[in-house]
């Protein structure tokens, strides 16, 4: 790795302000996703910034693994998805008219009484509203996944806005922002908004 790099990991590393209180927050997160999937090797994480090596690629200090103790993720800023999640982000607008999707959004999960969280960092495009529990999806093939995460969507998102969720986010395995951390690309903190239901149990951990 290349002096340049590993100066702006550092850079990165210095911008996430990470804290005790976030770590522990971490650690008590994965716990809640292990009891989720219950096989721990479903939950991986890595760390990962927005910097591009030589071959263009994002720059990743450590492989895929699963953590279980502090030390393993203290720098840990990233996850894959789990099986049973799915997330809404929206994509390709202002902020702005961004939250005036997730207004609506969040107000149609309430309505039916559906369990979620909101995480944001600063800098990010929208906020992503996270259900950790669609245990239907665990039944499903990688496909029938992404096609139910569309239909449920479409279902709570206002009429003629589907076009801004970022479908990306229903891919298996799809990189996605650890909770708890400084955001690879902002090194802003992925802090915990809203929890609906509050359940002191679930993501306010």
């Amino acid at each position: 790795m290349k002096s340049s790099t590993i100066s702006k990991i550092a850079n990165f590393r210095r911008m996430a302000q990470d804290t005790p209180e976030l770590l522990n927050k971490r650690q008590k997160f994965l716990d809640l996703l292990y009891l989720i999937v219950k096989d721990t090797s479903d939950v991986q994480t890595c760390e990962m910034y927005n910097i591009d090596n030589e071959k263009g690629e994002k720059v990743k200090t450590k492989w895929w693994t699963t953590p279980q103790y502090p030390h393993e993720f203290k720098l840990h800023n990233t996850r894959k998805k789990i099986k049973s999640e799915t997330c809404c982000e929206i994509d390709k607008l202002e902020f702005e008219k961004a939250m005036e999707i997730i207004f609506e959004v969040v107000a149609s999960l309430m309505r039916k009484n559906i369990h979620f969280a909101i995480f944001y960092a600063q800098g990010q495009r929208s906020p992503h509203i996270r259900i950790y529990d669609f245990e239907e999806l665990n039944e499903l093939n990688p496909l029938g996944r992404i096609k139910a995460q569309v239909q449920f969507w479409r279902n709570h998102v206002p009429f003629g806005t589907f076009q801004y969720v970022d479908t990306g986010m229903f891919q298996d395995e799809k990189t996605y922002q650890l909770e708890f951390s400084g955001h690879w690309k902002y090194g802003t903190t992925f802090n915990l908004v809203f929890e609906y239901p509050f359940m002191e149990e679930k993501c306010n951990t």
